[in-house]
């Protein structure tokens, strides 16, 4: 999970520095997705891999000036 975790952090910033002010939609497997909402919430890692996300669920997270928000996460509707 570190390595992921890893990996999904150098795909953030890049995603990050490219998409200022823009929608931004990123499709990937469960554990590279649990390190990505993670690293945007600052959970640790150990505790990120215990997000529960089921097949083909979708999460919504907005960033806002004092940091990003869960607007739904795991949501299968």
């Amino acid at each position: 999970f570190q390595q992921i975790r890893a990996r999904a952090e150098a795909v953030l910033a890049e995603i990050l520095s490219q998409s200022e002010g823009q929608s931004v939609l990123i499709v990937s497997h469960g554990d590279f997705t649990r390190s990505l909402i993670g690293l945007l919430m600052g959970i640790d890692a150990d505790i990120a891999a215990n997000i529960i996300l089921d097949n083909a669920s979708y999460s919504v997270l907005e960033k806002h000036e004092d940091g990003w928000k869960i607007i739904t996460i795991n949501r299968i509707s």
